[in-house]
């Protein structure tokens, strides 16, 4: 408490110590201060909004969104500010650009952190997790109409501070009342969620709302100043070193679980196969005629054995996928021969619940640039998890179409379907719905979306027209000018999963 309380005392005293004009008009001592604090500042916050999402602990939702763009939105803005100190050297002016960018830094970006705070319906969180990258835009959009304006309006804007300063105090005053705000609401939900993390966002914001204080309403040559760039610096550092321990911390326990995965499929790969390889040997009458129960026993094991084996290569795949690591031999091809054998494949495991499997595609579908054994995968993974939800006695329906240098691919069946609010969380690792007639050992689909992202498509769920769920794939159908074979292929650009996480 009294490290918070501290400041506000500092504050008072400093007012009245002009010491920085007692360096005279020709020292670059708070000039060189300025420029060295924000640049840090702004680079401080850029690496808290990459590490967000996963040092809070925060799922992808609104306030995980808010938070970062808030972040975002205050280094863009310092990073600015910071550059008009060489200006300032140079020319021995400063343009108003620097001057706003630095008065409007804690004030633009608390806009984001109360709209974290606030306490969303489930309707408006979807809507902003859907348009979390369109905002990113407008943003940069934004910024640079700021800037282009804040160039543009050069003489009106250079003497506003001074002949207005109402307008800065009234955007301080507001934004000081919203990091407060934030502040309270951070030490709500940290109290809640026994949250250590968003305690320390908590003080951030409230030492942020102070270093606004001291940069809005200090008296200009006071150690104010000085006060303004350790209150801002500390904010910043209380919820960044946290972070930094936990993204290290989450680097090293991913790194152990991927070498521990790797190492159980391999043990278990190599005896798997072997079981597999022997029960087909006694279902084919190899080793001796067998009677019809144990036919059925056999064959009810043969398929057991498989989807275990499924399982264990899924995981091995899974794990290469996210590390880029997993090579690609891709080829030229029509996907229809491929989609007709794994539909006859899976035609029997379908007769067994009397389910009625059929297939639409043309003769020809658009050649697609895809990894053979990747594409067969997907393909009966999706089927085949149709199959298993459809309940006896249902629909699936395939089919393939070419759309505008696109290669669509649908799986739809007449099971329980899927609700709107899970359809993105059901391609995430070891995800199972909140329901009992949908469940499954969440990889399969987890690998089919990587697969599908690793050759450039989509995979999605939506409604299916037979009133169960429908899964969409979409390839690009144009030839790559890559080469056919491609080792260590990322699916997404690192930047982007660390800010949004997916």
């Amino acid at each position: 408490m009294m490290l918070l309380v501290t400041p506000f005392f500092l504050f008072a005293v400093f007012r009245t110590l002009p010491v920085f004009s007692a360096f005279g008009p020709y020292v670059n001592v708070p000039d060189l201060l300025q420029y060295y604090s924000s640049t840090l500042a702004g680079l401080l916050a850029v690496i808290i909004a990459l590490l967000t999402r996963h040092g809070l602990g925060l799922s992808l939702n609104g306030r995980s969104v808010l938070v970062t763009f808030g972040f975002l939105t205050l280094a863009a803005l310092l990073l600015v500010s910071s550059l008009g100190i060489p200006y300032l050297l140079l020319q021995q002016s400063l343009h108003p650009v620097f001057i706003w960018s630095l008065f409007l830094s804690l004030p633009l970006s608390s806009i984001y952190f109360v709209g974290g705070s606030v306490r969303w319906t489930a309707v408006a969180e979807k809507r902003i997790i859907a348009w979390r990258w369109p905002l990113l835009g407008i943003n940069l959009i934004g910024f640079f109409l700021y800037l282009v304006i804040t160039v543009a309006l050069t003489a009106m804007l250079i003497d506003l501070p001074t002949r207005f300063p109402a307008i800065l105090f009234f955007f301080a005053a507001l934004s000081i009342t919203w990091l407060l705000w934030a502040a309270w609401r951070a030490y709500g939900i940290s109290q809640a969620e026994t949250n250590s993390n968003e305690r320390n966002l908590a003080v951030t914001f409230f030492l942020l709302a102070q270093a606004e204080l001291c940069l809005a309403f200090g008296r200009p040559g006071s150690l104010n100043w000085f006060l303004y760039q350790v209150l801002l610096l500390a904010g910043l550092a209380i919820t960044l070193l946290p972070l930094l321990k936990h993204a290290i911390h989450y680097q090293r326990e991913k790194r152990q679980r991927s070498e521990l995965a790797q190492l159980i499929v391999h043990d278990l790969k190599s005896p798997l196969t072997i079981v597999t390889s022997g029960l087909e040997l006694l279902h084919r009458g190899n080793l001796g005629p067998l009677g019809e129960t144990q036919q059925k026993l056999i064959s009810d094991l043969q398929h057991c054995g498989s989807e275990v084996l499924s399982l264990v290569e899924d995981m091995l795949d899974v794990e290469r996928l996210e590390e880029g690591v997993m090579p690609l031999h891709k080829s030229l091809m029509d996907l229809t021969p491929l989609l007709r054998e794994q539909t006859a494949e899976l035609q029997i495991l379908a007769s067994k619940h009397d389910q009625c499997l059929t297939i639409i595609t043309p003769e020809s579908l658009p050649l697609v640039l895809v990894d053979p054994h990747l594409a067969r995968r997907v393909v009966h993974n999706l089927v085949a998890n149709a199959l298993k939800f459809t309940p006896d006695g249902g629909k699936i329906t395939v089919q393939a179409s070419g759309e505008k240098n696109t290669l669509v691919v649908t799986v739809a069946d007449s099971g329980p379907g899927i609700p709107p609010p899970e359809r993105q969380r059901i391609f995430e690792k070891f995800t199972q719905l909140d329901t009992h007639n949908r469940r499954g050992k969440g990889l399969g689909l987890t690998f089919c979306k990587m697969a599908v992202e690793a050759h450039g498509g989509i995979l999605s769920a939506e409604d299916s027209p037979l009133g169960g769920a429908l899964f969409r794939m979409t390839l690009p159908s144009e030839e790559p000018t890559l080469p056919t074979t491609t080792t260590g292929v990322e699916t997404k650009p690192r930047f982007y999963r660390l800010i949004m996480g997916k």
